[in-house]
């Protein structure tokens, strides 16, 4: 793994702390985001209501506004139609309960994944006209529906799109009104809001541009659900609104959440974004996977305990269901990689019959992480494909994807994921074309995988006041990511405890005698998934890259190191 320590102006530094009256490493982390003035530290630190967008800078938000409240005074129906991943269900959710507090009269439509795939469809769209629907809004999609909107329109439907994904190059929308921050102007804090951050700012033009957010504020805890599972930036409007958002979600009033923290052990705790994207975020995501995604909407949407709690422990049973199909595909995948010895292509193409495809994505990312190449896992049935890839840093797969698009019978994504359909006879051609272009953009260096050191640091730094300043970051995402450090010259002591997987060992500064740890600075250490890849012998001259956090073990809190990469130094300097 390469280092790059990040390096900042020592004067830039010394003066945006004496501004903020900051410690110099904290002025140091905010300098490495980007933030070098005092103004703009001041908002990044302290995310206020005060500071959200007006939601009529977002192109369409006042046509939408009128062709709503003009619904609403003809008592026409409207349908919203979302997708299936949390982000979907969310904006689903919160439009749901906001129309429903107007009087609007409404209905939700959300496609399955493995027989309707993503977006809008013609045979959901006669539905909607049969159900004499004659407004639908979108959520998380649309904005690649071209063919399917002018189907709406014959029917006389007016679609309202509300997106946050790219369109299609060359197909003009012809949707009644678009609102989406990748199309046309709009301010930078808003250009990578999530689907169910378009659908705030639609509910909140709706109520009038409340700009301190309101009794809008109970709705943040579905906006932070949706923003941080669907990994888009954690900076601008959208650090706003998850930090507002997880304190909601503690303190939500809806059943269906308060279910969801049950199931998941995190009632009482303080929600992070590690909660929902690995706890809550899965099993909102896992009926939609294996099953229907409507169940996830409903359990956001009802007032009743009970069913709240039959659905969440549904959920819970659907999320281990899909761990167990994910780690099958995830092996079988591996070995045929090893077979077909793929690991020293440049870009992974995995098909089998069987497959399913609602995991295809999480079997993708898992390959990348241990592989490092861009990886497109298909599910074959009847002579199609179905998939989803996930990239490396420097390869955009959507990109080289577009340039295979002849190939394709469907494919939606951005730079480091992507959905796709194609026919069996074209996986042969496909394979070869995504493998010359992952070769032409790729370089040997790319596939090293790199870890960004904000700074170096002597352990005596790590101290708690030091760990309350790296607070004021959170909450941490793409975007925004975890402050990470280093240390040279440390000192391997004891073992902690064994485990077969991880690492727990005694980190120590100087070169002083291990015998007893000695005097000096020693923290605990702790390298998840490390146990089989790194040899540490106690004694060993080690540098450490980590980020520092509170351990609480067994009821006894502690400073501990996350490793994220440890390597011998080889040799020990005296600190200075």
């Amino acid at each position: 793994m390469i280092w790059k320590i990040k390096e900042a102006d020592k004067d830039l530094v010394k003066n945006l702390s004496r501004e903020l009256n900051i410690s110099e490493i904290l002025s140091r982390l905010l300098i490495n985001r980007g933030i070098t003035t005092k103004n703009k530290a001041e908002k990044f630190l302290h995310p206020s209501f005060n500071d959200l967008a007006n939601p009529f800078l977002l192109a369409g938000m006042e046509k939408a506004v009128e062709r709503i409240k003009a619904a609403k005074e003809k008592g026409e129906k409207i349908l919203i139609y979302g997708d299936y991943d949390v982000d979907g269900v969310t904006s689903i959710a919160l439009l749901l309960s906001f129309f429903r507090e107007l009087g609007l009269k409404s209905l939700f439509y959300i496609p399955n994944r493995l027989t309707e795939g993503y977006g809008l469809n013609k045979e959901a769209l006669k539905l909607a006209h049969a159900q004499k629907v004659s407004l639908i809004i979108t959520v998380d999609c649309g904005i690649t529906n071209s063919e399917e909107i002018l189907f709406a329109k014959s029917l006389g439907i007016d679609i309202i799109i509300t997106d946050h994904h790219l369109p299609e190059e060359g197909k003009r929308i012809e949707s009644l009104v678009t609102i989406d921050p990748m199309v046309g102007e709009c301010p930078e804090e808003l250009k990578y809001l999530a689907g169910v951050g378009v659908a705030y700012k639609l509910i909140q033009a709706l109520k009038g541009n409340s700009a301190t957010g309101g009794d809008l504020s109970q709705h943040l805890d579905l906006v932070a659900l949706g923003t941080i599972a669907d990994l888009v930036p954690l900076t601008g409007e959208n650090r706003i609104l998850v930090t507002e958002g997880l304190k909601q979600i503690k303190e939500s009033k809806k059943e269906g959440i308060k279910a969801l923290l049950r199931v998941s052990k995190l009632t009482d705790q303080e929600i992070n974004p590690h909660h929902v994207g690995f706890l809550l975020g899965p099993r909102l995501n896992a009926a939609g996977r294996v099953a229907s995604a409507k169940e996830s909407v409903e359990l956001l949407s009802t007032k009743s305990y009970e069913k709240a709690n039959t659905i969440a422990k549904k959920l819970d049973k659907q999320n281990q269901e899909r761990q167990e199909i994910q780690k099958d595909m995830f092996k079988e995948a591996c070995d045929l990689i090893k077979k077909e010895k793929l690991d020293s292509s440049y870009s992974i193409v995995l098909i089998k019959e069987g497959w399913h495809p609602g995991v295809a994505g999480i079997v993708a990312s898992k390959v990348v992480e241990k592989f490092y190449r861009p990886t497109i896992v298909l599910c074959l049935e009847k002579g199609i494909a179905k998939g989803s890839g996930r990239s490396i840093e420097n390869f955009h797969l959507f990109s080289a994807i577009k340039r295979c698009k002849d190939l394709l019978l469907s494919c939606g994504g951005h730079k480091l994921a992507i959905g796709l359909t194609l026919k069996k006879e074209k996986i042969p051609q496909f394979k070869k074309r995504l493998e010359e272009e992952a070769r032409r953009s790729i370089s040997e260096d790319d596939f090293k995988k790199k870890i960004s050191i904000d700074s170096l640091l002597s352990l005596q730094e790590i101290t708690p006041s030091f760990l309350d300043d790296l607070k004021g970051l959170a909450p941490f995402g793409r975007g925004n990511p975890r402050p990470v450090f280093a240390s040279r010259n440390l000192i391997v002591g004891n073992f902690l405890r064994k485990n077969p997987e991880h690492l727990f060992c005694w980190l120590k500064e100087g070169c002083h005698p291990v015998d007893g740890m000695g005097k000096g600075t020693y923290l605990e250490a702790a390298g998840f998934g490390m146990a089989k890849t790194v040899d540490l012998s106690p004694g060993e001259v080690v540098d450490a890259a980590y980020y520092p956090n509170i351990n609480d073990w067994q009821g006894i809190k502690r400073i501990q190191l996350n490793l994220k990469d440890i390597k011998n130094s080889g040799h020990c300097e005296s600190k200075v």
